[in-house]
């Protein structure tokens, strides 16, 4: 289980089994405020979006082993079995869906949002799906269609 401080820019991810803080990931401050997190297939891999980037971490012993500069990121999610790392961002008062490799962080795709407040995105236990609430809407994905 991984627990995110709004206000300390650490996450701490906890060994259930023991009830104890097996690792704690400590980000920059002037990287903004943690915005979401998301756990691929394994704990091996914990993705952190914060204001101005997202990283991804091996959450078992803390070692970073992906940066992607993602300004404006909202809310991420892992799909397609772990293989995209889904974004919504807001550019210069244009929401978009970014998707990018989970293990490179190269850009895939961009889907433009014709949407002003965009929910957190929710991907299905094995991430087939995506999920992105809306004000009056609800959005679903096929992740292999949208990554694909």
């Amino acid at each position: 289980m991984a627990h995110s401080e709004l206000n300390s820019n650490a996450v701490l991810v906890w060994h259930l089994p023991t009830r104890q803080i097996s690792v704690v990931i400590r980000l920059p401050q002037n990287r903004g405020p943690i915005k979401s997190i998301a756990f691929g297939v394994t704990v091996r891999h914990l993705y952190v979006a914060q204001q101005t980037q997202t990283t991804g971490w091996n959450a078992e012993n803390g070692t970073q082993f992906l940066a992607l500069e993602t300004p404006g990121v909202q809310s991420i999610a892992m799909i397609n079995h772990g293989d995209a790392i889904a974004a919504t961002r807001v550019v210069e008062e244009a929401a978009e869906l970014d998707l990018y490799g989970a293990e490179t962080g190269h850009l895939r795709k961009t889907v433009k949002l014709a949407v002003k407040g965009a929910g957190a995105l929710c991907a299905s236990p094995d991430g087939a799906m995506l999920a992105l609430p809306t004000g009056k809407d609800c959005f679903v994905w096929r992740a292999e269609k949208l990554a694909g």
